[in-house]
């Protein structure tokens, strides 16, 4: 199995860049020529590019599973970090093979475009169930008891469950 871990180590910080932008490009609905355009930055293999795409992906829903509005880079770095760490027990290695300067890139080249983002997904969720029709759901009303912000505190939450089918 390739390791994407690794494959993030091994770029260069503007193909880091360049490739964090065509994954969010990517996950717009667009084509990007993912495996002939990072053959060389991947040490000339193509073997990888797929699962790091996916990786990055992943870490690009995290910005907006644990940030808020009010939320400071800081805070997204350590989960970032967090993530990583759980990747590099996943991925059996002994310790994470990115820097802490890669990490900070990756950290401040997704939090920054966290409003694009949400949109994007949202826009991919609405896609996916364009053609389904719902089966069931499950709400909850929850409380918020603590939050890195001061007016999240106390504050009622709908946790709204949608189970979809497609048509056939």
């Amino acid at each position: 199995m390739a390791n994407p871990l690794a494959h993030i180590a091994m770029l260069p910080e503007p193909d880091l860049i360049e490739f964090i932008d065509d994954t969010i490009y990517f996950m717009k609905g667009n084509k990007v020529p993912f495996l002939s355009k990072f053959y060389k930055a991947f040490g000339n293999e193509s073997r990888g590019i797929v699962q790091t795409r996916d990786l990055v992906e992943d870490i690009i829903q995290l910005a907006l599973r644990k940030t808020t509005s009010g939320s400071t880079i800081d805070n997204f770095k350590d989960s970032v970090t967090a993530f990583l760490e759980s990747k590099t027990a996943q991925y059996q290695l002994e310790s994470c093979p990115l820097g802490a300067k890669q990490i900070e890139v990756v950290a401040i080249t997704i939090f920054a475009r966290r409003e694009e983002l949400a949109l994007v997904l949202t826009e991919l969720c609405f896609r996916r169930a364009s053609d389904s029709y719902l089966i069931d759901y499950n709400f909850n009303i929850e409380t918020v008891m603590s939050s890195d912000s001061y007016l999240k505190v106390n504050e009622p939450i709908l946790v709204l469950e949608l189970f979809l089918s497609k048509e056939e």
